[in-house]
């Protein structure tokens, strides 16, 4: 194909040279330098002309049935983190409306590449490759599932591994398949169904030779948040693990911990036989994901060592442990072991495990852990199928105050329930446009002026009635569709506002808008506010993006300059609920800010001392620097007052207005 491409420009560069003689003979007013002149514009044009033609051409019409076509790439994906992707897609066309690939069979993602790309793409999640190139020596080894397991593809690399015919295994589950490829169990891909992502390493006989394979799934998905399809990725590591670790090596086992993976627990329940009682107790490391961000994966898996060992005392006298997933263990007792009075035993021990300090390299953390526990057979007649109950019991867990150990009941499933309605509501709600955008004032206490509109998303249902804030981002959050509504609650801001600021009120009033954080990293996100902001005829200058302090936590440099991005077009900054969680004075100096954002716990407690000298503090603060200070959460006409004789004017709460639709 690319020697037919090659042979047309030489023939558009003849053609040009062709034409333009003849066109100098037919007309002999030309001087020799001006049909040379002519004949180099022709030249270009064609060329320019060629160029197009391809591009349409491989846009419309490439597909080369089967025929591999492997790329590297560098994609910005949504984050703003850069990997760098092998890409192989096989036998399929480009969309010709939106120039995207309708299918991509399979790639490999580097994600440790040190390259970094300076181009971007606001192309579908299927993706547009970027900074191309040819590849030589890629052998990517990949099997294409749907979302039941079934093979839709295998790369030529892994037919060849494990000597296979292509049409002898097309349609096939992979689950049927364990004689093959040394594993298949369901559980793994009910891990990717629920989490998108899980990896394994399995163990089987191929071809007389006792190999080890690490199978790597990734879903994934759609633009709706649903998983289109499911990518596993497979490697013969057989050089390398038996000599890690050792001939006890068990597949069944957590790498980390070496308790149990969800695979080998799942397998030892089917073994067991003939149980009259049983429990499983769930427990979860709260907070870890951002103790993981804070301190780095190395220190987060010191903790995780620490707790399996702590909890690893609990089977001694006979019972299994396993860490199911990152932070989330479960252990499972049978018979005597799950008595009435040994489960309320070991119970009353756990509650230690509530909340404690733990100690690593010299840091000392409070740890919070959410239990919860089902009992066989009063609350499951499957041993199995208890696990996923003390799941549910943990969850409710997690939502007590104070935490508390939690037994399954039943109306943990309605709960569960109300959150699969909340987001298929959601999705719904985000189809059909119909959340809306309210405004707080901010205002100027010395003068009654307001100086900002906070947009506040807000969400009525006929069925849920109003919906809270929280819990609608929480949904969105879980289902994918933070994206979606980040920009959908943005594009109405922007809009509203630009009819509420011509009232008399408002003629010097700023918008503001909330920014989570992975919109924040998003480079097609600053694309499309910055559209929107210009098609509403708004000054960039009159937009604040509010950036929440747990976006910067860990990631300090990408937030440095996605915020430089948005200061250079000429947006306010400011940080909001400075001081919640994680603040520190050092982020000042890393960051380009306009404002910061007093969060609203220190307003609450702003008569005693300490709460008055932080609030002194930083003040003085953006004094120093020449920011402005705004003070959040004033209830009460005395927060008010206090506030201003601290010397912050700017204030913002339900004693000064509470939000509302203005336009």
């Amino acid at each position: 194909m690319e020697d037919k491409w090659k042979h047309m420009k030489r023939w558009c560069i003849v053609t040009a040279a062709v034409v333009t003689a003849f066109y100098g003979i037919w007309h002999p007013g030309f001087s020799y330098v001006e049909v040379a002149l002519i004949t180099v514009c022709v030249s270009l044009g064609l060329y320019t002309g060629w160029a197009l033609l391809r591009w349409l051409y491989e846009a419309m019409f490439m597909q080369e049935s089967n025929v591999e076509d492997a790329q590297n790439a560098r994609f910005i994906v949504k984050g703003g983190h850069t990997l760098r992707v092998s890409l192989k897609q096989v036998g399929r066309y480009i969309n010709a409306t939106t120039h995207s690939p309708m299918v991509i069979f399979g790639y490999h993602v580097d994600r440790y590449a040190p390259e970094m790309a300076t181009s971007y793409t606001d192309a579908p999640s299927s993706g547009v490759l970027l900074d191309t190139c040819p590849v030589t020596n890629l052998s990517p080894q990949f099997v294409n599932l749907d979302v039941d397991g079934n093979i839709q593809f295998l790369s030529s690399n892994v037919l060849d591994m494990f000597g296979l015919e292509f049409e002898a295994v097309l349609g096939q589950s992979i689950s049927d398949m364990t004689h093959i490829f040394g594993h298949g169990t369901e559980a793994v891909l009910e891990t990717v169904r629920q989490h998108y992502y899980a990896h394994q390493v399995f163990h089987t006989i191929l071809n007389g030779r006792e190999t080890w394979f690490l199978w790597t799934y990734e879903a994934v998905l759609d633009t709706h948040g649903q998983i289109d399809f499911i990518i596993a990725m497979v490697q013969d590591i057989s050089g390398t693990m038996p000599r890690a670790l050792g001939q006890d090596f068990q597949p069944e086992r957590d790498y980390l911990t070496g308790q149990l993976n969800q695979v080998g627990l799942y397998k030892t329940l089917e073994a067991i036989q003939d149980v009259s009682e049983a429990v499983s107790i769930f427990i979860d490391i709260r907070q870890f994901s951002k103790i993981n961000d804070y301190y780095g994966h190395h220190f987060g898996d010191k903790i995780l060592l620490e707790v399996s060992q702590r909890l690893n005392q609990f089977t001694t006298h006979g019972g299994l442990l396993s860490r199911v997933s990152g932070d989330k263990f479960v252990l499972y007792l049978t018979q005597q072991h799950a008595s009435r009075k040994a489960r309320e035993t070991m119970l009353h021990k756990l509650e230690a495990f509530l909340t404690y300090d733990l100690t690593i390299d010299g840091i000392t953390l409070p740890l919070e852990t959410a239990i919860g526990y089902a009992v066989y057979p009063e609350d499951c007649q499957t041993l199995d199928g208890l696990i996923a109950l003390s799941s549910l019991a943990m969850e409710a867990s997690a939502s007590m105050k104070p935490m508390q150990i939690s037994r399954y009941h039943p109306s943990m499933r309605d709960a569960l329930h109300y959150d699969f309605l909340i987001a298929h509501k959601l999705k719904q709600a985000l189809e059909n446009e119909t959340l809306e955008v309210h405004f707080q004032h901010v205002i100027d206490a010395s003068s009654h002026d307001v100086v900002y509109l906070e947009a506040l998303g807000r969400w009525y249902d006929d069925e849920l009635g109003v919906v809270p804030p929280s819990t609608f981002f929480q949904a969105a959050e879980a289902t994918h569709l933070l994206d979606t509504l980040d920009r959908q609650l943005a594009g109405k801001a922007i809009h509203a506002f630009k009819q509420v600021r011509e009232k008399p009120l408002y003629q010097n009033a700023r918008l503001s808008l909330n920014i989570a954080p992975d919109s924040l990293l998003d480079i097609t996100f600053f694309q499309y506010v910055n559209a929107t902001v210009e098609a509403a005829q708004i000054a960039y200058g009159d937009v604040c993006i509010e950036v929440s302090e747990k976006t910067f936590v860990s990631r300090i440099e990408q937030c440095r300059e996605a915020i430089q991005k948005y200061k250079d077009m000429g947006y306010v900054i400011a940080l909001d609920d400075f001081g919640k969680e994680y603040s520190s004075l050092a982020i000042l100096d890393h960051l380009t800010f306009d404002i910061i954002k007093i969060d609203g716990a220190f307003t609450q407690s702003i008569n005693t001392v300490k709460s008055q000298e932080i609030i002194k503090m930083i003040r003085n603060i953006t004094h120093l620097s020449h920011k402005k200070l705004i003070i959040e959460g004033v209830e009460t006409a005395a927060q008010s007052l206090a506030a201003l004789e601290l010397g912050c004017p700017l204030q913002q709460g339900f004693h000064h207005h509470r939000p509302a639709r203005l336009n």
